[in-house]
């Protein structure tokens, strides 16, 4: 709003000065031969049909054209004999539209003006970012040939400036290649947790370890090309479906495309698309459906064929049958990735090797999915309130 107040100011306050100039023209440069005598007797009648022109103007347009008006009816009225007299209507309307078209350029400097200066102050923000240096200190080990075993010991996490820590004492384990669900209520702590493998943050306390190897001591960039994060917002940019895919490996074979496509249960809706891998993808996937959106970013991650992969609730566009086919096609992989799935959807992390439930920060479940319908009453509660059939054939519905 401000800035639209600023253009109009602006705007205005040239046109007033354009208004003045002309007047002085009209006084001192164009001289006698523009001070007509002979029209003395019908100023009053030129200047009052000016005036009316101007006042229809004035009463219908916006702030700028009532200036214009505002600026036309000061001319018919300056003092004295000297005047620069419009004869008639079709003079005014004349320069009414000369006065309009030099004021859309004025309008237009004035929006040039303001969006240089923002543009200015973006850029100076954008730059203080860009020379921000990574605080996290990178190690030395190599990551080629991690086989995808994580293990959390005696973990609290905190972020910067927050008064609890977002994670307390959380240890499990998780061998190569098996599924591990995450599971809790909102605000629970479960995409904390897993941000932690990729060292996106680091540990307060505790050690977060990789193949027995603490994640601090790997090279930074070489860990995280072994780790593939899907993250809940499915993000596709501009280009086409192989320009997406290859994010994830610039280095990936025609057929290492349809196989990672494949898994992520992406296929057909590929070989629906006019040009198959060559269709254009607008930004942001606006062209494709949410669960669209989500199974291409889960082939890109899987094109990476990282020894972690990481669904951070990004299967929940999808159905529950595309979203089973999905979890045992990634199962049945050569080399299966160890997969963290964190989901508020029970029936996501039903079939994981481990379910880690969690609730306010705190790890308050561990176990398969029969196991915590047994031994833990936020898992009860969340699994129960989303298929109550289940709950009345257990006795469990009040």
């Amino acid at each position: 709003m401000k800035s639209i107040y600023l253009r109009n100011f602006v705007a205005t306050a040239v046109m007033v000065a354009i208004c003045f100039l002309i007047i002085a023209v009209a006084f001192v440069g164009i001289g006698r031969s523009y001070i007509i005598d002979e029209y003395r007797d019908n100023m009053e009648n030129s200047a009052g049909e000016v005036s009316r022109i101007a006042s229809a103007i004035a009463q219908n347009e916006s702030l700028n054209s009532w200036a214009l008006g505002m600026s036309l009816s000061s001319i018919s009225h300056s003092t004295g004999n000297h005047i620069f007299i419009a004869d008639t209507q079709g003079m005014v309307v004349a320069l009414y539209n000369y006065m309009s078209q030099i004021l859309v350029e004025l309008i237009k400097m004035a929006d040039l003006i303001i969006n240089m200066t923002k543009a200015a102050a973006c850029g100076g923000r954008i730059a203080k970012v860009l020379e921000l240096e990574n605080d996290q200190e990178s190690g030395s080990r190599g990551a080629d040939s991690l086989r995808g075993a994580v293990e959390f010991r005696d973990v609290t996490a905190k972020y910067v400036g927050a008064g609890e820590p977002s994670l307390e004492h959380i240890s499990f384990t998780a061998a190569p290649g098996q599924t591990i669900g995450v599971i809790g209520g909102t605000g629970s702590g479960k995409t904390t947790l897993v941000n932690l493998i990729p060292r996106f943050y680091d540990a307060a306390e505790g050690e977060v370890l990789l193949d027995g190897v603490n994640a601090a001591d790997y090279d930074l960039e070489a860990l995280r090309q072994r780790i593939a994060v899907v993250p809940q917002k499915a993000e596709l940019f501009k280009g086409t479906i192989r320009q997406n895919l290859l994010w994830g490996n610039p280095g990936a074979s025609e057929e290492d495309l349809w196989q990672a496509l494949e898994t992520a249960q992406a296929s057909e809706v590929v070989r629906d698309k006019p040009g198959m891998l060559e269709f254009c993808v607008e930004q942001g996937g606006v062209n494709f459906s949410g669960g669209q959106r989500q199974r291409l970013t889960i082939a890109r991650a899987l094109v990476r064929r990282p020894a972690v992969l990481i669904l951070d609730d990004s299967a929940s566009a999808l159905d529950y049958a595309t979203d089973a086919n999905l979890r045992i096609a990634i199962r049945n992989m050569k080399n299966p990735p160890t997969t963290f799935i964190v989901s508020q959807r029970a029936a996501s992390v039903r079939y994981a090797d481990r379910i880690l439930v969690l609730d306010d920060g705190l790890l308050v479940g561990a176990g398969t999915h029969d196991e915590l319908l047994k031994t833990c009453a936020v898992y009860q509660e969340v699994y129960y309130s989303q298929f109550p059939k289940e709950a009345a054939d257990d006795g469990k519905a009040e």
